[in-house]
């Protein structure tokens, strides 16, 4: 693979993964947590 193709891979998949991962409309209180997890779950998907 190239460096190209290895880019293309990881954009598409994040864009998929972006849309796996809800991301509410209110901010709650520990909105620092669920900033950290989503953000663990993207990583998770992205590595996958």
């Amino acid at each position: 693979m190239t460096a190209r193709n290895i880019f293309q891979v990881v954009t598409d998949r994040t864009e998929v993964a972006i849309h796996q991962i809800n991301i509410p409309d209110a901010v709650p209180e520990d909105a620092e947590d669920g900033l950290t997890n989503s953000l663990k779950k993207l990583a998770d998907i992205v590595r996958a």
